[in-house]
């Protein structure tokens, strides 16, 4: 039996609908479902009931643990030759989000693959709690998340602690202060930006279900103001070109703020910045297994990820974002 077949096998798990799966793989249906008959062949087991929707037998549970360990075995034999020896080909699987992939993914594959040219790099984008799933079920090799606790079997090291900033245009202040601009623009580089004096700022606003959304509603409801929304969109880049442009006040990441400045891109000389002070701040962490050796190259990747965010780090302390 190959081990493809078990990696055909986790899919479906995963998927649990075979065109999906196949969709996923890009094999026929009918050959991914060849490749489970097979499976069932050699092992004497039903892995799936059919009907009325699919769901693994008490056997298809157990498969799933066999078939993890079996693959992760062989991932850790090929890890090790490729430690041996730069002609063997190896790969690592980081598990990141969509926007810190968008920013700091190209700086730390360059950073890694300048070391390591012979690795293959593959990123799997999610969000923190399923990459974290990911990482315990030995899918990726580690993972960069936020706020990841230290639990059993795992390492995490802090990489950034990022806050959050409103970022608005000057004359969008002016026309809602008028001859008190100047004061409050002192006032908020001062003591931050509090969502209690922006009632009559237009704001573009991460909808409901962002994880941002949640302190932000709550900083508003303690100071007993309705926030004047005009936009919602999931994309922090959306709101902060939206802000830049002057048609309202978006509160963004550092992270949002810190790829424009990292690429060179100049700002309008009017448009203002200011940390907010009711949303806190991320804790963003590299977390991957304790309780396993890892090969040299998986260090390096570690190496490679400490950098990239060590200059993220860097602009955030000195006040240059």
């Amino acid at each position: 039996m190959t081990l493809n077949s078990f990696t055909i096998f986790l899919t479906v798990v995963e998927e649990m609908n075979f065109t999906r799966a196949a969709h996923r793989l890009f094999i026929t249906q009918q050959s991914l479902s060849g490749h489970i008959r097979r499976l069932e062949e050699e092992y004497g087991v039903t892995l799936f009931e059919r009907k009325p929707s699919l769901k693994l037998t008490p056997e298809g549970e157990n498969m799933v643990f066999y078939a993890r360990q079996i693959l992760q075995a062989e991932n850790a034999m090929v890890s090790g030759f490729a430690d041996i020896s730069r002609n063997n080909a190896a790969y690592i699987t980081v598990g990141i989000s969509y926007m810190r992939s968008g920013v700091f993914g190209s700086g730390i594959w360059r950073r890694f693959h300048a070391k390591y040219p012979h690795i293959e790099v593959r990123y799997l984008e999610k969000n923190t709690d399923h990459l974290l799933e990911a990482l315990q079920q030995g899918d990726i090799s580690m993972m960069i998340g936020i706020d990841v606790r230290r639990g059993t079997g795992l390492k995490v090291i802090p990489l950034v602690d990022e806050e959050f900033r409103c970022v608005v245009s000057r004359r969008l202040l002016e026309s809602v202060y008028g001859d008190r601009t100047e004061e409050m623009i002192r006032e908020f580089r001062e003591e931050g930006f509090r969502l209690g004096r922006i009632r009559e700022i237009p704001m573009l606003f991460p909808p409901r279900g962002n994880r941002l959304r949640i302190p932000l509603e709550q900083g508003f409801r303690q100071a007993g103001i309705l926030p004047k929304i005009i936009f919602e969109s999931d994309l922090p880049e959306v709101l902060f070109r939206l802000a830049v442009e002057g048609d309202g006040a978006a509160i963004v990441s550092t992270m949002t703020i810190y790829d424009h400045v990292r690429r060179g891109i100049d700002l309008p000389e009017d448009i203002l910045s200011f940390r907010v002070e009711e949303t806190g701040s991320n804790r963003i962490t590299l977390a991957y297994p304790s309780d396993v050796p890892i090969p040299k190259y998986a260090e390096g990747m570690i190496r490679a990820i400490r950098e990239e965010f060590g200059e993220y780090r860097e602009m955030i302390e000195d006040r240059t974002i």
